[in-house]
């Protein structure tokens, strides 16, 4: 292109041609394999002030490419003190990858103005609004992001619940105790919540948390006792191993008899974690 090359006072008197169709096309430039294009369409961009913050936001969603996304995110920066006002308004794109993209960037330049707003999106049907919605407000969210979090760990999406479990480490697990013993011994029915429970009883034993011994002991116990929580024979040895990391004799006593007199699965996996623990003792 060689509109770049014409200077700010060009680009100034086209400024209201910026098109629909004009969007697309540097957009489309923007990510393009060639260098030059995209440097060009870029700096064409930046020459439309905030109309061109939307040149950088549609360029972002057409590609996958982390390095690109990367550069993206930097030109958007560019923009200096208006971005925060410009990805206000793409919170309420009805497209999910925009929002999440705009969530992220708000994540990095603080956007306290935007919590309020992104507090609404934790009540949108789709997770996948939710959950970047979520991580946002744990990063940037101040008070408000403990209530938030508190919500997320109740949520019906696994995804969701995920990042409360990120933000419950950074914050301190001692404040979500409750929440915490019953997500490790809720969803017992439903698959696709072992991924975040196992995340969960994890989280537990590298902090330490002696506040869900007894929720822990519940895992392993109802472990065969019932063929609705088959499901959870592969928590046995999260479950056990994150006894033993407790400094709770009766949790690791617990152990030691499941791992000498426990049900098949149950028994291999407490003698694994037993295994483990005395190997690192």
């Amino acid at each position: 292109m060689e509109l770049r090359r014409c200077g700010k006072e060009v680009t100034d008197s086209l400024t209201p041609l910026l098109s629909l169709t004009l969007i697309d096309t540097l957009a489309m430039n923007a990510v393009s394999d060639s260098e030059e294009k995209r440097l060009d369409a870029r700096v064409i961009a930046r020459y439309f002030g905030y109309r061109g913050f939307r040149v950088v936001m549609e360029a972002i969603g057409r590609t996958d490419d982390w390095e690109l996304l990367e550069e993206l995110r930097q030109e958007i920066f560019a923009y200096g003190s208006e971005v925060v006002d410009e990805l206000l308004k793409w919170l309420g794109h009805e497209e999910a990858r925009f929002v999440r993209e705009a969530l992220l960037l708000l994540r990095r330049v603080g956007g306290a103005k935007a919590i309020p707003k992104i507090e609404t999106l934790l009540a949108h049907s789709n997770p996948e609004f939710r959950a970047p919605a979520l991580a946002a407000l744990a990063r940037i969210g101040g008070a408000r992001k403990i209530p938030a979090v508190e919500k997320g760990l109740l949520d019906s999406s696994p995804r969701v619940v995920e990042v409360a479990l990120d933000a419950v480490e950074e914050i301190g697990i001692d404040r979500f105790a409750g929440l915490m013993a019953r997500l490790i011994t809720s969803h017992r029915d439903d698959i696709s919540f072992l991924s975040p429970r196992t995340k969960a009883i994890r989280l537990i034993g590298r902090e330490k948390f002696d506040g869900v011994v007894e929720e822990l002991q519940e895992i392993i116990k109802g472990i065969g006792s019932w063929i609705k929580f088959t499901r959870d024979e592969s928590l046995a040895f999260p479950a056990a191993r994150a006894l033993l990391q407790l400094d709770d004799d009766g949790a690791h006593a617990f152990v030691r008899r499941r791992a000498k007199w426990g049900r098949g699965k149950v028994r291999k996996a407490c003698r694994q974690a037993l295994r483990e623990f005395e190997k690192n003792a």
